[in-house]
C-alpha cells in the first residue's frame, strides 16, 4: 500500500526495528564501550588504545568477509526468514556480550564482536531489501528521507538516554557504571530490537525487477562526456583513502575527550549525542554550495574544511574551539556523501552499478580495520599525532578527487538534483523518471545499512 492508504507494513517494520537497533547499539557499543576497553586494556598490558582498535575491527571485518555471501544468501531465500534467523544471532550476541560485561573478559568480547558482525550485515541488508521492495518508485524519496532521519536520532537517542542513566548513578568513569549501562544495551535495547525482527512480511515488490533486469534501464546520464569512465574509479579510491584514514581516528574521539580534555561522561555523552544532528544540520547547509559550484566541489570543499577542522583538534588547546572544529569536521565529511553517491549514478550504467555497490562495501568496512592502526599510533605516540596523520590521509584523498572538478558538470536541474540526492541514500537511480522498480541489491548492503545508520564513519 502507498500513497493515500499509507506504506506497506514492512515500510513501518524497517523504521521501528532501524530505531530500535541504533539506540541499541549506541548504547552497548557506543561511546562507552570505547572506554571500557581502553580501561580493560590499561588495567592488563597498559595498551588501552590497542586494545580499542584490535575488538572494534573485528565486527567490520567479519561485516567485509561476509559481503558476498551475504548478498548471495539476501538474493535466493526467504527474506522474511532470514530477518528470523539475524534476530537469533542478534539474541546470540546479547548473551555472549553479557557473559563478556560480567567477566570483563576480552576473549568473550572477541567472540561479541564476530557474533555482531554476522547480526549487522546480516539484519541490516535483510531490512534495507524489504524496504526497498515495500516502497512504489514514486514514494521512495520521502520514505528514504524519513529512513535518514530515524536513524541519526537514533544515534543521538542512544548517548542521550546514557547520559540520563549517568545523572543517577554518578557521573564518573568508574568500571561498574560502564558495565551498568553496556549490560542495559546488551540485555535490555538489544533484544527489543531483535523482537522487532519478527514482524516482517513478504514484500510487495520483491520479484518486480533487479539491478539491470526489466526494471532499471537507466544508463547513467554522463556516462558519454570526456572522462566519464574515471569517475567512479576516482569516487571510489579516493573514499577507499579516506576510510583508512577515519578508521585510524573516529573510534578514540571519545577517549579524545577524556583523557585530553579530561571531561566527565555526561559531557562525552552530550558530545555524542550531538554529533548525528550535525550532520544532519550540515547536509542542508551544503545544499546551496552544491546548488552553485556543482557537486563534486561541494564535495571538495567539505574535504577541505575537515581536514582543517582536524588540523585544528590536533594543535588547540581551548575547548569550545575544539568542540567546534569536531562538530565542522563530522558534519562535512558525512554531509558529501549523498552527492558523491550520486555523482557515481550519474556516470555508471545501469549494468555496473553493482559492482560498484560491492566496491562501496569495501570501503565502508575498510575504515574498521584500520581502527586497529589508530589505536596503536594513538598508544605509541597520542591522540593528536594521530590526528595529523589523519588529515595527511585526507589530503591524498583529496587530491585524488580532484580531477573530478573538471569532469563533473557543475550545473544540474534543480528537480533532478533534489530527488537524486536524496534517492542516492538508498536507491540506485536519479529520481523517478529513471526508476521503473525498486533495486534490493543497491539498498542492501552492510555498508550501506552502517553508513545511513551512524554517519559517523568519517
Amino acid at each position: 500500500m502507498c500513497g493515500d492508504m499509507g506504506y506497506h507494513w514492512n515500510v513501518y517494520a524497517s523504521y521501528v526495528f532501524q530505531m530500535a537497533y541504533g539506540i541499541a547499539f549506541s548504547v552497548a557499543l557506543g561511546p562507552l564501550f570505547d572506554v571500557y576497553l581502553f580501561k580493560l586494556g590499561e588495567m592488563g598490558d597498559g595498551r588501552g588504545n590497542t586494545l580499542v582498535g584490535a575488538v572494534e575491527s573485528v565486527s567490520g571485518l567479519v561485516a567485509l568477509g561476509l559481503v558476498l555471501p551475504v548478498g548471495w544468501v539476501v538474493d535466493r531465500f526467504d527474506r522474511v526468514m532470514l530477518m528470523r534467523v539475524a534476530a537469533v544471532v542478534g539474541l546470540a550476541s546479547s548473551v555472549t556480550g553479557a557473559f563478556a560485561i560480567m567477566n570483563d573478559s576480552i576473549p568473550w568480547w572477541y567472540v561479541t564482536m564476530v557474533i555482531n558482525g554476522l547480526y549487522n550485515s546480516l539484519g541490516n541488508s535483510v531490512c534495507y531489501a524489504l524496504f526497498a521492495d515495500s516502497v512504489p518508485t514514486e514514494e521512495r524519496t520521502k520514505a528514504t528521507t524519513t529512513m535518514a532521519i530515524i536513524n541519526n536520532v537514533a544515534q543521538a537517542a542512544g548517548p542521550g538516554l546514557s547520559l540520563i542513566a549517568f545523572m543517577y548513578i554518578g557521573d564518573n568513569w568508574e568500571l561498574s557504571q560502564l558495565r551498568l549501562i553496556l549490560g542495559v544495551g546488551m540485555l535490555v535495547f538489544n533484544p527489543l530490537a531483535c523482537l522487532t525482527m519478527l514482524f516482517f512480511k513478504p514484500a510487495p515488490f520483491q520479484d518486480a525487477g533487479g539491478d539491470g533486469e526489466d526494471g532499471d534501464t537507466d544508463g547513467g546520464k554522463f556516462t558519454k562526456i570526456k572522462g566519464a569512465g574515471w569517475v567512479p574509479f576516482l569516487v571510489a579510491f579516493s573514499d577507499l583513502i579516506m576510510m583508512i584514514g577515519a578508521g585510524m581516528t573516529i573510534k578514540y574521539f571519545n577517549l579524545y575527550w577524556k583523557e585530553d580534555w579530561h571531561l566527565a561522561p555526561s559531557s562525552v555523552l552530550m558530545i555524542a549525542a550531538v554529533q548525528p544532528l550535525s550532520v544532519a544540520f550540515f547536509i542542508r547547509i551544503l545544499e546551496a554550495p552544491a546548488r552553485y559550484l556543482g557537486r563534486a566541489q561541494a564535495a571538495l570543499l567539505c574535504s577541505t574544511f575537515g581536514i582543517l577542522a582536524m588540523i585544528v583538534l590536533a594543535e588547540v588547546n581551548v575547548l569550545w574551539i575544539a568542540l567546534f572544529a569536531y562538530f565542522v569536521r563530522s558534519g562535512l565529511a558525512n554531509a558529501s556523501y549523498p552527492y558523491n553517491k550520486s555523482i557515481i549514478f550519474d556516470f555508471t550504467p545501469s549494468t555496473q552499478r553493482g559492482k560498484w555497490n560491492a566496491v562501496e562495501t569495501l570501503c565502508g568496512s575498510v575504515w574498521s580495520g584500520s581502527a586497529f592502526i589508530g589505536g596503536w599510533m594513538a598508544d605509541r605516540y597520542d591522540y593528536r599525532t594521530t590526528f595529523l596523520i589523519t588529515a595527511g590521509v585526507y589530503t591524498v584523498a583529496a587530491f585524488l578527487y580532484s580531477p573530478l572538478m573538471g569532469i563533473v558538470p557543475a550545473k544540474m536541474e534543480d528537480d533532478e538534483k533534489s530527488q537524486g540526492l536524496l534517492a542516492a541514500l538508498a536507491t540506485p537511480g536519479r529520481g523517478k523518471a529513471s526508476i521503473r522498480t525498486p533495486n534490493p541489491r543497491m539498498i542492501s548492503s552492510p555498508a550501506h545499512a552502517m553508513r545511513f545508520r551512524a554517519g559517523s564513519e568519517l
